[in-house]
């Protein structure tokens, strides 16, 4: 692996809606990572070594138009006022997932890793294909409907919203980077690559405009998939910052609690910093333990797979 932004760190593989550009490494079994909604995978690459060289086999992707991974131009183009014409739910992550699992041949069942909004996907592919999964992994996620700032909602009004998103988006983006660090020289990389997509990439604002739109979890919540995680006895990893203020850690408190009343409080198990931000992975932050933490529960729940424990019924 390299920590050059500025160039495609794997492979790319056709999928639903485009192409997805991923990197897998590794022998054992499968860990499968989504990074956050403005994030790409290249800050994971960290968390990853590490757990290569404890005996997992590592797969992280991007998610449509963020870092290297596209939409199809002919397809959707953006419209008139620079919006995208592909509605970016969260069922079309889980395709996107569904893809890069299948076109890989990975058919065994993996734990589920996700930050941020990719800790929402992860939620929703375990909770729809819950054969496919032996663990989740939640990391300062998306689940529960959170507090926006009133320029978050004006930017889901129509029109208006999208010429917010034009003129605004390049600021909002970057202050939202900036107040999610620890240390901002340390992570400056990923804030430049940021940077350097918002200035190339058209389509890279408009998608994150389009999950704010659409992807439940950023708008409206999901907590029917997490009941459902819960209610299939997949085991369940919490990994958060105290500090975080996208995705506050009483997220995480109540997750438990709404473990506690379904029943299933023995499967859901939480690691958290009290000085850690909401990039908690990031280089400036914990991303040793993360990965310390991330190994343990993949182990176990692995071991527990194979001894019959946890796991759901079918899953495609």
């Amino acid at each position: 692996m390299t920590d050059n932004f500025f160039k495609p760190l794997g492979s790319f593989v056709e999928t639903t809606h485009g192409r997805t550009h991923y990197v897998i490494e590794g022998e054992g079994p499968v860990i499968v990572f989504a990074h956050g909604i403005m994030g790409t995978l290249v800050p994971f690459q960290i968390v990853a070594r590490s757990l290569v060289a404890k005996g997992f086999r590592v797969l992280s992707f991007d998610l449509y138009d963020r870092g290297y991974s596209e939409t199809s131009d002919d397809k959707y183009p953006l419209n008139w006022l620079g919006a995208h014409t592909l509605k970016l739910t969260i069922e079309v992550h889980v395709q996107q997932v569904v893809d890069l699992l299948n076109a890989l041949k990975i058919a065994e069942p993996v734990t589920m890793t996700g930050h941020s909004l990719g800790g929402g996907i992860a939620l929703a592919f375990a909770a729809s294909h819950p054969g496919r999964v032996k663990g989740l992994v939640m990391i300062d996620s998306i689940c529960l409907e959170a507090h926006k700032p009133f320029a978050a909602y004006l930017a889901l009004t129509p029109v208006v919203g999208d010429l917010v998103v034009s003129l605004y988006g390049p600021t909002a983006a970057r202050q939202f980077a900036l107040q999610n660090t620890t240390d901002p020289d340390t992570a400056r990389p990923e804030f430049e690559f940021m940077c350097h997509k918002i200035k190339t990439n058209p389509k890279f604002l408009a998608s994150v405009a389009s999950n704010n739109k659409y992807c439940r979890g950023v708008l409206g919540n999901l907590i029917p998939e997490f009941e459902a995680v819960c209610t299939a006895g997949l085991p369940v990893l919490l990994v958060w910052g105290h500090q975080d203020t996208v995705t506050p850690y009483a997220f995480c408190l109540k997750l438990q609690e709404i473990a506690r009343d379904l029943g299933h409080a023995d499967k859901v198990k939480e690691v958290s910093f009290p000085d850690a931000p909401h990039n908690i992975y990031f280089a400036d932050a914990k991303p040793q333990e993360v990965a310390h933490a991330i190994a343990e529960f993949a182990a176990a729940a692995a071991a527990g797979r194979k001894s019959g424990g946890g796991g759901g019924g079918g899953g495609n």
